[in-house]
C-alpha cells in the first residue's frame, strides 16, 4: 500500500469532504492562473502579433527564447493540475480519489438536498441531489479518461524529459516504450477539458456555480491590452 493509499484509508467521510472542498477551491485558482497563461500564449506563440514585428537575427533568437519560456511554463503548470494523488497535492486526480466513494458521494448529495429543501416542493430538492450525484460521477469518469489520455501523456513526457529534468529516457518511456510526441494545441485541449471537470466538481463539492468562460474573456482582454499595443522599434 502506498503512502497515499494509507492516508486515504485512514480518512473518515468527513475528512474526505473537508479536504475535497479545500482542494477544489485551490484548483479553481490554479486554473484561473492557467487561463491567463493560455490567453497570453494565444497571442505570443499562436499569432504573429509580435513575431511579425521582429527583425534581425539576434532579435529573432532572443524572441524565440522568450516565447518558448512562456509556453514551457504553461506546460509545467498544466501538469501540476494533473499531478498524481497525494496528501499535499492540489490536483484534479487528488480530488477524484477523495470523492470517488459511495458514502462520500451520498454525503454531497445529501448536502445539496438540505440546501434546497423546501417543504412545499420536496421533489425539487431530490432532483438537485440527483444532479449532484450524477454530476460528480460524470466528472470522475471524465477525469480518469483524461488522466489516461495520449495528450496528457505527451505533455507530461515533455515536462519530465526536458523541463523538470534533463533525461535521455523518462520513466514512462522506460516502462511502456516510446511516448507519442507532443503536438501544439494539446495544452489547450487539456485545459478546456480540465475547466469543464472542475466546474462540475466545484458545483457538486462546494455547492457553488462557477463558469470559467467569464475568466477567459477577462484574461483575453488583458492579454490583448498589452500585446496588441506592443511595438518594437529596430531603428538605429
Amino acid at each position: 500500500m502506498t503512502r497515499w493509499e494509507k492516508h486515504l484509508h485512514s480518512m473518515t467521510v468527513a475528512d474526505r469532504i473537508a479536504a475535497a472542498k479545500v482542494k477544489t477551491d485551490a484548483v479553481v485558482n490554479h486554473l484561473l492562473w492557467q487561463i491567463a497563461l493560455r490567453e497570453n500564449n494565444a497571442i505570443v506563440l499562436y499569432s504573429d502579433v509580435l513575431s511579425s514585428q521582429i527583425s534581425g537575427s539576434r532579435a529573432v533568437e532572443a524572441f524565440k527564447i522568450f516565447r518558448s519560456g512562456l509556453h514551457l511554463f504553461e506546460i509545467i503548470r498544466l501538469c501540476t493540475i494533473w499531478d498524481k494523488p497525494a496528501e499535499a497535492a492540489e490536483s484534479i486526480p487528488t480530488i477524484v480519489e477523495l470523492i470517488d466513494d459511495t458514502d462520500v458521494n451520498a454525503a454531497f448529495a445529501h448536502e445539496t438536498q438540505s440546501k434546497w429543501l423546501d417543504p412545499r416542493d420536496a421533489g425539487f430538492s431530490r432532483e438537485q441531489a440527483n444532479k449532484t450525484r450524477n454530476g460528480l460521477n460524470a466528472a470522475v469518469i471524465e477525469a480518469r479518461r483524461i488522466a489516461g489520455s495520449q495528450e496528457l501523456a505527451s505533455i507530461r513526457n515533455v515536462r519530465d524529459k526536458h523541463l523538470a529534468h534533463s533525461l535521455s529516457q523518462t520513466f514512462a518511456e522506460k516502462k511502456g516504450g516510446p511516448v507519442a510526441p507532443f503536438r501544439y494545441g494539446y495544452e489547450r485541449t487539456i485545459l478546456e477539458r480540465s475547466c469543464s471537470i472542475v466546474e462540475a466538481l466545484h458545483g457538486g463539492i462546494n455547492n457553488a456555480g462557477f463558469n470559467f468562460d467569464d475568466s477567459k474573456t477577462i484574461h483575453k482582454k488583458n492579454a490583448e491590452a498589452l500585446w496588441h499595443r506592443c511595438r518594437f522599434d529596430f531603428g538605429k
